[in-house]
């Protein structure tokens, strides 16, 4: 891909700007593999180290609590996409010191679910976990690309096409940090639909 500049890319067509979105995701592929993995990792982890990670689930309900309740729907939405969307670009642009915060990122994300499906199902509640499943659905594929183009973007250094700058690879982060965006929406209006419901 031709170096791009904040200049040439805003006056650049629709279809040139898909095609540069289109080839940023792909490149970043490998990373959200990457991404996956050690999410999975930390599944694992969480789940046989319950007592460890017990206190931080413990934290994150009591968090959204008392943020969500007795708020209407339209903030609860506001809310939980905000939190879950700033974190995402944190992730993406944190990265570019070798990608080490989205990786201690997707880390502890699975820990906690790890850790979470661990007290659910020692408590025989495992039917729960069905409930994380609908928002689950968008929330972890944005999750998951926000933490890939992180350490892709953390791997500037390792790159193929040694004529890529470095403000070309942020460009192309940005580009998808909003790729994100429509995923968190839909994921946060299933998150309070559900909170709402089961409070």
């Amino acid at each position: 891909m031709e170096n791009i500049t904040g200049k040439i890319y805003r006056s650049a067509s629709g279809q040139d700007r898909k095609a540069y979105l289109v080839e940023s995701l792909y490149e970043s592929l490998p990373f959200i593999y990457i991404a996956i993995i050690v999410f999975i990792i930390g599944i694992v982890f969480g789940f046989h180290h319950e007592e460890t990670i017990k206190p931080f689930v413990g934290e994150i309900f009591d968090f959204a609590d008392s943020h969500l309740i007795g708020r209407g729907i339209f903030l609860s939405i506001l809310f939980i996409f905000l939190k879950n969307y700033i974190a995402a670009i944190l992730c993406i642009f944190l990265g570019f010191a070798f990608g080490i915060i989205p990786l201690i990122s997707s880390f502890i994300n699975g820990a906690v679910v790890g850790g979470l499906a661990a007290v659910l199902i020692r408590s025989e509640q495992a039917v729960k976990l069905f409930l994380l499943i609908p928002h689950g659905l968008f929330e972890l594929p944005a999750f998951f690309i926000a933490c890939g183009t992180g350490i892709w973007f953390g791997s500037y250094l390792l790159r193929k096409n040694r004529d890529e700058t470095f403000e070309n690879r942020r460009i192309r982060a940005t580009l998808l940090s909003v790729l994100i965006i429509p995923l968190f929406f839909l994921a946060a209006i299933i998150e309070a639909g559900l909170f709402k419901i089961l409070n």
